[in-house]
């Protein structure tokens, strides 16, 4: 996602970027003794990309993400972040144990969710969206991630338990109007739509 916003930034010299029909085809490994080669192609005509990556040492390439850049500026929306007074409080740690008991173990880039309440439609959360390195990102993969976990909770109610791990397949828009803040509230509602906004 990071990839394909900052393509689309510097392609159109805007501050925002938008990008449509987001599919995520296969996760991206890769050995630290090898390293990867990360690859975003894009057709100028139809305005597609695809992001691939190989091994250093290898040739065979795999491709991990395809979609569409929207050549428009995306204006600043102010997002409702409802009441969560009422909601359940959870634990960031207790968070990422569950995440971490369903296979998905998660470093200290990628926890980045520094509090959370929820109830069995919404969540409300905090994320720390500061960078950890000196890599400049459009937006953070670690925060994008943040922002998906706060979802956690609404799947594990609804149909976690009997489907087991669930990861996202895509993304029908991604819209940024600036570079993410350091700290953003984000509130997904029981639909795979997630709202982030700065928490100052």
């Amino acid at each position: 996602m990071d990839a394909a916003l900052s393509v689309a930034a510097e392609r159109s010299g805007l501050t925002s970027a938008i990008a449509e029909d987001i599919r995520f085809a296969a996760p991206l490994f890769f050995n630290p003794a090898d390293g990867a080669i990360v690859r975003t192609e894009l057709d100028a005509a139809s305005r597609r990309f695809t992001i691939r990556s190989r091994s250093a040492t290898g040739r065979t390439w795999t491709t991990h993400a395809t979609g569409r850049l929207v050549d428009a500026k995306c204006l600043p929306t102010k997002h409702h972040v409802p009441d969560a007074s009422d909601m359940a409080e959870i634990d960031p740690a207790d968070l990422y144990a569950a995440l971490a008991s369903n296979g998905m173990t998660y470093g200290p880039g990628f926890r980045r969710v520094t509090s959370l309440r929820a109830n069995a439609k919404q969540a409300v959360a905090t994320v720390d969206a500061r960078s950890l390195d000196d890599t400049r990102h459009f937006v953070h993969p670690g925060v994008i991630d943040a922002a998906l976990h706060t979802i956690s909770p609404l799947i594990e109610q609804s149909v976690g338990r009997a489907l087991g791990t669930i990861v996202p397949s895509g993304s029908t828009r991604c819209a940024c109007s600036h570079p993410c803040p350091n700290g953003s509230r984000c509130s997904p509602p029981c639909t795979p739509r997630i709202r982030c906004a700065p928490t100052s």
